[in-house]
Parts: C-alpha cells; structure tokens; sequence
C-alpha cells in the first residue's frame, strides 16, 4: 500500500492551468491503478491522485476551491473508508461532483445501492477498458455542466415564470380582443354589405377584408395563448434513469406551469402512481414497466415510450406493449432536439392537437402548402421546394436530402395511402411509372418550412391507415436485411421508410387512425449537427 504527499499533490494541482482542464480526483490503494488512471486521463484532465480515502477526504476538506473538483473516480475496496463510504462523505462537501465507483471485487449490492441513494453516477469493473473509462469521465463532465447551468437556470425560470405572467396577460387581451370584438365587427360588417347601398357596399367591403386580414393575424397567436392555458398546471412523471435526460427535461418544462416528477426506478415510480395521477407518463425502455401500473390506475392518461437506444435494441420492447400509441426515439447527443421536442411532445398530447408541422419550428414561421392532385404533380412540388428552401439558403446537400425524403413521402401518399371502405389499398398494386389521378376525397397536402435552424417537409393523406404496426414491421425487415419481405408486390417494402429514416434528423408520424395520416421530416440546417452515430430517430403519436 502506497501513500503519497498530499502537500505536493496540492502543489500540482495549483501549478496546472484550471481554467481550461477539469479536474479530477482518483482514489486507489493500488499503485499501479494510480498510474494507470492518471495516464488514461492526464492528457486532457488535470489529475489529483490519492491513496486511499481518508486521504482523499483529507484533500476534499483542506482544498481552498473544493468545487474546482467535479469528478471523483474511487476504488471501492480500501483500507478503512470504503470507496462508497468517502463519497458520501464528500457530499456535504461537494454536492456538485459526479462521483464514479471502480471496482474488481463483487460487492456490487453496497455499489447498486449507492447508485440508487444517488451517490454514484458510474460504476466501472476492474480491469478497466481504457477507452470506456474515457467516455465515462467525459459523460460525467458533461453532466456536471448539465447541473451547473440547471442551478443558474432555477433562477432564470423564476425570471421567465415573471415574463411568462406579463405575456399572458398580453395575449389574453389579444385573445378577448379576437374573440369578441374582431369577431362581432366582421359579423355585423358581413350583415350590413348585405343591406348596403352598392357604393357603400364596395366601402364596406373594404373594411371587412382589412378585419379579416387582422383576425388571420391574429389567430396564431390566440392558438399559441389556448394552447399555453391548457398545459398549465397539468402533472407529467418522467421514468428515466439517466441524469442528463432527466435535467434536459426539467430545462425543456421551466417556466410553462407543467409539473414534473422524476422516477429513477421503478420503486421510485411506484410510490409517485400510488400518490397522485399523472396526464402524461414517459418511461424508457428500463422503467417501461411502470406504464402498466399506470394504465391500470389511470386508463385516462397518456402513455408515452421513449428511447434514446437504436431501433434493433428497442423493437421487441414496443411489440410487448401493443397498446402503447406514443412513441419518442431521440438521438441523445442531439441537445436541442431534445429540447425543443420534449416541450412539443407534452403540448400535442395535452392539447389533443397531434398534427401541423409548425409544432416543431420557431413560431410564426411562412409554411408553403399545395394539394396532391395527382401521381404526375410530384416532380413539380419538389422542383418548387428546391427553389423556394434555395432561396431561404438551404445548402444544396441537405435540399438533396429533402428531395429524395419529399419524393418518398409523395409516393406513399398517392399509391399506398388511399384505401377502400374495406381498408384495402387502390392504388398499391400499380407501378410507380403509371398515372394516378386522385379523386378529390383522395388527395392529400404537401407542405414544407424553414425557420432558419429545421427544414420541414410534411405530407398529409386523409385515410389514417399508417399504424405503429405497420411501421416496426417495416423497420425490422430492413434491420434484419428483408427488404421486400413485407407485401411483396409493392417493390422495396420497406426500404424507402428505412431510407427516409436514414436522412432525416428526426421523422414524426402524426395518425388519426381511418380519418388522417401525416408524416413530417425534420432536417438540422447546420453542417456540425450530424448524427455522430447511426441512430433512427422517430415520433409516432396516435389518438
């Protein structure tokens, strides 16, 4: 057993430029694990290195800037304090810091409950892999940031629930004014032009086009006030055990009124079903089985699967809960969808709103909009979004990328859409060569948008025959490399979903089930926000 000055460790970390490394504190009794630990970090970290924990606990306590240290790494079995032991014993100390257990032995109840307890962020096997203990500290960091800015963000919620009070008292005077007095003006406008002389009537007129023009104006902004009071006061629990989701999701819900608790586990969701009802319940894959709890309790609520695991992980899991019609696959590393999304998820289902493509883009943006009249209409929609995204700077990669999307999502509208009364396709069994003219209860809308960060292209069908069914058959063909497998006189069954899931950041599918399907695909606009790795990121919302 070695020890080590501490006097000269605390030298070190002083003399070491803070300000750009992080610091981390090891703890081992095992000289060679030092050595080790410090070399598989001390290139991008500053390292204080102690050798047991009452030693390590000495540094915690005599550091003038204790905080500075945001990761602890902890050999669990040592001499007189355990590794569990001295990181409780720096909680008081250090809330902040994100503490990791690293263990040879199998005492792994003591670490399980540790980590339950919310002591322990990781726990890490002897022998470690050198590259796992990398990715570990740097997911560790980036929480630590995640709980830093959430401090600081408390604050500032208390400033937006402030602002978010002086705009609603603004936009419900807009909304009375709507409602009340737009309304009767355009009404009494619309008897008088009928009872008018002809040349007032042209006067008058006039008048109530320049009224209809202010309640179209208007009329978003109505929308954005009624949809804000529904969402008041409303309770979601949130079963994730990941720390980061569960801070993203705080940061998505501040200041909109809606209460949020967090269920780590699944005794933690347990005793929060049994206290209260929730509207909405989103459980991952590893808590999922709190959504039976749920549903038997509150049949009413709605239930929500969300993933941040690949398709391949997470297909067996939906086909176990059949009635499970809301669907979140999110891409983790992709911050601000996540965050835009979770407060666009939470809205739509409390709103009983499912469609518009106008949910996932900055408010108030122009969206352009044109009906699918026919199988011939598709070349010329595409060639006018290339023109009109063009224009608004899309770069010519990404429009590319659009097209081949639009072109697919065209294609289902007008040959796989449309069924009979009996629900069996029309137009399915046709090449895609032939010509279809769609009658007009048969077509649908192709729209599309760019509010500077997201393109968004959506197409609308009027037949809801899009089922979540439907959509994992699909998407396990492919996976399992099946491609025509599934309804094999339509070419590539499958294969061209698969593909649109491929390109784009983030597909929706929004059913009204026999009455209405649309699909939207959403695109980051900037070059750096790329899928870092191969991940299919869906929503699929039923009601």
């Amino acid at each position: 057993m070695v020890f080590f000055n501490t006097d000269k460790l605390k030298q070190t970390s002083v003399v070491k430029d803070l300000s750009n490394q992080p610091t981390i504190l090891v703890v081992d009794d095992e000289e060679n694990n030092l050595v080790n630990l410090k070399g598989a970090l001390e290139e991008d970290y500053c390292i204080i290195t102690a050798a047991n924990g009452k030693e390590a606990l000495t540094i915690v306590q005599s550091e003038d800037n204790p905080e500075k240290i945001r990761v602890i790494i902890s050999d669990q079995r040592m001499p007189e304090l355990t590794g569990v032991e001295f990181l409780e014993k720096t909680i008081p100390i250090i809330p902040k810091t994100i503490r990791i257990i690293l263990s040879g032995f199998s005492d792994i109840d003591a670490i399980i409950d540790a980590i339950n307890k919310g002591q322990v962020y990781k726990f890490i096997r002897k022998p470690f892999d050198r590259e796992e203990l990398r990715v570990t500290v740097k997911r560790a960091l980036e929480l630590f940031e995640l709980e830093d800015q959430n401090v600081l963000l408390t604050a500032s919620n208390r400033k937006l629930a402030e602002l978010n009070q002086n705009k609603e008292k603004l936009l419900r005077h807009l909304n009375d004014i709507y409602e009340k007095d737009l309304k009767s003006v355009t009404t009494l406008l619309d008897q008088g032009i009928q009872g008018a002389t002809e040349q007032d009537q042209e006067a008058l007129r006039e008048i109530y086009r320049k009224a209809h023009q202010i309640e179209e104006a208007l009329r978003p902004v109505t929308s954005l006030y009624v949809s804000e009071q529904v969402i008041k006061n409303k309770r979601i629990l949130l079963a994730e055990n990941d720390k980061k989701q569960q801070i993203l999701a705080k940061l998505a819900l501040g200041g909109t009124g809606v209460a949020i608790d967090i269920a780590s586990n699944l005794e933690e969701g347990e005793r929060l079903i049994n206290k209260q009802k929730y509207d909405i319940i989103c459980a991952n894959a590893d808590l999922i089985a709190l959504v039976d709890q749920g549903r038997a309790q509150y049949p009413d609520s709605h239930f929500v699967f969300i993933t941040s695991e690949d398709a391949p992980a997470y297909l067996s899991t939906l086909r176990k809960y059949p009635f499970l019609s809301n669907i979140v696959s999110r891409n983790d590393e992709d911050r601000t969808f996540t965050l835009k999304n979770m407060l666009t998820t939470v809205s739509k289902l409390l709103n009983k709103d499912l469609f518009g493509l106008e949910k996932y883009l900055n408010w108030g943006v122009e969206v352009y909009q044109f009906p699918i009249v026919n199988s011939t209409i598709r070349a010329g929609l595409i060639e006018r979004m290339e023109v009109d995204l063009s224009r608004l700077g899309v770069r010519k990669k990404l429009l590319d990328q659009c097209s081949a999307v639009a072109e697919e999502l065209l294609l289902n509208a007008i040959y796989d859409a449309p069924t009979n009364t009996e629900g069996k396709s029309i137009y399915n069994h046709l090449s895609r060569s032939d010509m279809v003219e769609l009658k007009p209860e048969e077509q649908g809308i192709f729209r599309y948008a760019c509010d500077g960060l997201l393109v968004g292209i959506s197409v609308e069908d009027p037949f809801g025959a899009f089922s979540r069914d439907v959509i994992l058959d699909y998407l396990e063909s492919c996976y399992e490399g099946r491609w025509g497998a599934l309804q094999q006189d339509k070419g590539g069954a499958g294969l061209g979903l698969f593909q649109s899931l491929e390109m784009a950041d983030l597909i929706v599918w929004n059913v009204k089930p026999k009455i209405r399907t649309e699909v939207i695909a959403l695109f980051n606009i900037a070059p750096q926000v790329t899928k870092s790795r191969k991940t299919t990121s869906f929503h699929y919302f039923s009601g």
